[in-house]
């Protein structure tokens, strides 16, 4: 899934939205499935002021998926990759960072230095909780 957030999911041309995604629990649960999602929490906003993460954590309660969420899912930080064009998204490439070449993706930073230091953090319990 990566984001609940409509306008990141098109930026990044997902080809589905929130409203697919929340289709899906529903049908799981219908099923009697256990739906096990993957998001992309950790990105820059694209630009604009976002509350996406703490949408994402409402959005995870909401659908009683908390024990369905790895913890780690909430560290993960949106990779760019080296073959992405930037000219796709031109509010995106402020914030690009240098290449990696070995992994073929960029770094980059938050505008806000909070939340870079937020996904440290997250990073660090789940990393001590596997442990």
């Amino acid at each position: 899934m990566e984001s609940v957030d409509d306008f990141v999911l098109e930026k990044f041309d997902k080809g589905h939205t929130r409203s697919d995604f929340l289709g899906v629990a529903a049908r799981f649960r219908e099923l009697g499935m256990t739906l096990l999602p993957t998001f992309v929490p950790v990105f820059n906003g694209l630009g604009r002021r976002s509350k996406a993460t703490n949408d994402l954590l409402d959005v995870i309660a909401q659908q009683d998926l908390c024990e369905n969420v790895a913890p780690i899912q909430l560290a993960i930080r949106l990779l760019i990759p080296a073959a992405r064009d930037s000219s796709n998204c031109p509010t995106c490439a402020p914030w690009w960072g240098r290449l990696i070449p070995r992994r073929s993706y960029f770094l980059w930073k938050h505008a806000d230095a909070r939340v870079d230091a937020l996904c440290h953090e997250i990073s660090e319990l789940v990393q001590r909780g596997e442990n």
